[in-house]
């Protein structure tokens, strides 16, 4: 239950294989063939962007910076995850460059990237780093190489759990401060309104008045700057001062994926996409995906239209 429940809300899939000449149909070293991942890339509405079709790049997430342009991210070899490439356009998506990756671990390790107000962060193997213009400088701000099992920023906090031990931030790394938090706590992040919450196995806390308390959901995921929780019985969102439910929109109660776009809270569920507004009265619709690949992200196009990003699919 724990593992259903935890799939695909952090990106990045580890997958151990033997892969020589993908293209050609490579064999391993035992002369079993290769298998050949499907359904990866980037799209906008039905419309391929990067890596569609034969290439299926595995694409980690997409996202709108404050300037307009787009930043993508990902593998291009889903196999090895050696081919790891950072992509920015000016033009909604016609056309791409290449962003240089910061840290000394260039072009390996990096697999999260997000924007908070005007900066810009990039989080991997050699720490976590901010680049106030759209990604062509960077800065580092936080040394890894610990074992760091999760890692959130909002404005200059910064919380980090480093071998379960919760550290915050109040000077964007500078100085960092032990905050005593519920034991196993591997992961912690900043709700909107700076609430801090913890994950302690399949229980979530906030802070409150120096307080730990237990709150509704069993795990989970920090969306749109916002901490969602979630369990079997519904999704919970703190909304207008209180704490709102809603309901699956299947039997199957459960979420691969959730996201959160302006006022919109989307679903993935059996690989199914579902959305609706925050207003708990109105209902789920299903949002048609152009792609059979894993939905990691989404973001809003000019006209309206979603971008979607994909990983690529192994065949079972």
């Amino acid at each position: 239950m724990l593992n259903r429940w935890k799939r695909g809300l952090w990106v990045g899939v580890s997958v151990c294989v033997l892969a020589l000449g993908l293209a050609l149909g490579s064999t391993s070293a035992s002369g079993a063939k290769a298998p050949t991942p499907v359904g990866g890339g980037l799209y906008v509405g039905d419309k391929p962007l990067l890596g569609v079709g034969k290439e299926a790049w595995d694409v980690s997430g997409i996202l709108k910076l404050t300037d307009g342009s787009l930043l993508t991210w990902g593998y291009a070899d889903p196999l090895t995850k050696e081919q790891q490439f950072v992509k920015r356009s000016t033009d909604a998506g016609a056309n791409w460059q290449d962003v240089a990756m910061p840290g000394s671990a260039k072009g390996k390790g990096y697999f999260r990237f997000w924007r908070e107000g005007d900066r810009l962060y990039a989080w991997g193997e050699s720490g976590l780093w901010l680049s106030r213009d759209q990604g062509s400088q960077w800065k580092s701000v936080w040394k890894g190489g610990r074992k760091t099992t999760s890692l959130d920023v909002q404005g200059r906090k910064i919380a980090v759990v480093t071998d379960g031990v919760l550290q915050v931030s109040a000077d964007e790394g500078q100085h960092f401060t032990k905050l005593e938090a519920p034991k196993e706590t591997s992961r912690a992040a900043f709700d909107a309104d700076g609430t801090i919450y913890a994950q302690v196995m399949n229980k979530v806390y906030d802070l409150h008045a120096g307080k730990w308390n237990r709150v509704n959901g069993s795990f989970f995921t920090k969306t749109g700057g916002h901490v969602i929780t979630f369990d079997p019985q519904g999704v919970y969102m703190w909304v207008n001062d209180h704490t709102v439910t809603y309901e699956y929109p299947t039997a199957k109660r459960s979420a691969e994926r959730l996201i959160l776009l302006g006022d919109r809270l989307y679903l993935l569920s059996e690989d199914k996409l579902y959305a609706r507004s925050l207003n708990p009265d109105e209902p789920w619709s299903t949002v048609e995906l152009p792609n059979q690949g894993s939905l990691i992200g989404l973001e809003q196009a000019p006209g309206g239209d979603l971008y979607y990003a994909f990983g690529a699919k192994l065949p079972v």
